[in-house]
């Protein structure tokens, strides 16, 4: 049974700063698979090392899990985009000081996106072109490496995570992260997975930043 690794919390390594930066922003900057492997091999993060990987969700068996969530690559990538979306919302959530599962959080999608983004009944076809336009830049979907076979980058302006949720939130499977709140589409930590069993080789990078989610951990 095949078993998705994600890179371990619990890592020996002792990195400076310096180095930490310099792997992120080559990773950042890879355009496909065979050179994200092997700037994480020359880290020392290479697969071979099991002190820096630990199976996805904690669980061993995991691809039973993962790779019964979509039959298709293209439905994968759509749920990548949609927790793009979620993440937007979700930031300026948290932005305005209000808790996403709180009796004052919107109730609905359409509701969140009038609040936060001040988009009448929350529908785009009521924003001009300028304004739209603004929008759609917190949110990219972008085609890099080879043409016959690329690698694709879901870039959001969302909420971020902290090192310390990530295996609450990325790298879990069976979390109810988002169950309670509301307007937010992807709902399914799992379904959220499914992009892991359409990857060529053996790497898909997480990249984030801390941002608004800080605000969360400080209330």
């Amino acid at each position: 049974m095949k078993t998705i690794t994600a890179p371990s919390a619990r890592n020996e390594f002792s990195e400076t700063s310096g180095e930490q930066a310099t792997l992120f922003e080559r990773l950042l900057r890879a355009e496909d698979e065979s050179d994200a492997d092997e700037f994480l091999r020359r880290a020392g993060y290479g697969l071979e090392n099991g002190n820096a990987w630990f199976p996805l969700g904690g669980m061993e068996n995991n691809f039973s899990t993962v790779g019964n969530q979509q039959t298709e690559a293209t439905a994968a990538l759509v749920e990548k985009i949609i927790n793009g979306i979620d993440a937007n919302l979700m930031a300026e959530c948290f932005r305005e000081g209000i808790d996403p599962e709180g009796f004052d959080s919107p109730v609905t999608m359409a509701a969140a996106v009038e609040q936060f983004f001040d988009v009448r009944g929350g529908l785009l076809a009521n924003l001009g072109a300028q304004r739209r336009t603004e929008l759609a830049k917190r949110l990219h979907l972008v085609a890099v490496g080879d043409k016959a076979s690329p690698c694709y980058l879901v870039i959001d302006s969302g909420e971020g995570q902290t090192p310390q949720a990530f295996p609450d939130t990325f790298l879990s499977l069976n979390r109810s992260n988002k169950l309670r709140i509301p307007f937010v589409q992807g709902k399914s930590i799992r379904a959220a997975r499914a992009f892991c069993s359409f990857v060529v080789s053996t790497t898909c990078n997480l990249l984030c930043r801390a941002g608004n989610r800080m605000l969360r951990s400080s209330r």
